[in-house]
């Protein structure tokens, strides 16, 4: 692995892949930089190889990042988190107060819906079981490949299953678990 990588076309030295440290990025850079490891390297070895784990989690949170921009009309910006097991990716926010600037921090858990699960509640399920702070969001990347018509999130059955797990990890973060 290239510890200095430079930009191809200027030449200016890069941030490593592996060093995210304290690098707020915009959500566009996120979703470019996997869009161009999944250029150079396969669009298979990107979506499963563990090196760009990193890579596809700030992918998906800067999807996400966009999204709250546009329904917030606000900025988002991600951080891959690179020290501790949790959370995976972190979105920021700075907020222009009277007192001064307020950095408002959305703390997401990545999880992948691999294609050997059906169901993504399954998936869901296992997530929420461990003990994640309350103020954590869970961000599923899908990469099962059903079709649309086969995911059936609003079904009723699922509907139930999640009002469950809220129950749960509820009564989990109020008895202080």
């Amino acid at each position: 692995m290239d510890r200095k990588p430079r930009c191809m076309k200027c030449g200016v030295e890069m941030v490593p892949p592996s060093d995210y440290s304290s690098v707020s990025m915009s959500p566009y850079t996120a979703i470019v930089r996997m869009n161009t490891i999944s250029e150079r390297c396969g669009f298979e070895r990107a979506r499963t190889d563990g090196r760009f784990k990193r890579e596809r989690e700030a992918w998906a949170a800067g999807w996400l990042a966009l999204a709250l921009s546009k329904l917030k009309d606000d900025i988002w910006w991600v951080e891959v988190e690179t020290v501790d097991a949790t959370p995976d990716t972190r979105l920021l926010q700075i907020e222009e107060t009277a007192d001064g600037n307020v950095v408002n921090i959305r703390n997401i858990e990545n999880v992948d819906w691999e294609e050997n699960v059906d169901d993504v509640m399954t998936v869901i399920q296992k997530k929420c079981k461990r003990r994640y702070p309350h103020d954590y969001l869970l961000l599923v990347h899908a990469r099962n490949r059903l079709q649309g018509d086969q995911l059936r999130l609003r079904d009723r059955r699922n509907e139930e299953r999640a009002v469950a797990i809220s129950r749960s990890v509820d009564d989990r973060s109020h008895r202080g678990r």
